[in-house]
């Protein structure tokens, strides 16, 4: 998770802890994905709009 001011956040599935890289991958990947989404709204409902917990895909 990158944040850029307090208007831009940036996430991945890629990420790197003391020089090892690892990568989200599996069925949680979706669960995580609709968490932190509901969780952002919860804090701000403006928050990606036009985007649906639907729209993350199989």
């Amino acid at each position: 998770m990158d944040m850029d001011g307090e208007r831009e956040v940036r996430l991945a599935n890629e990420f790197m802890v003391d020089g090892q890289s690892y990568i989200l991958a599996g069925p949680e990947l979706s669960d995580l994905n609709t968490y932190m989404v509901e969780l952002g709204r919860s804090h701000n409902p403006e928050l990606l709009p036009g985007y649906t917990i639907n729209d993350q895909g199989p």
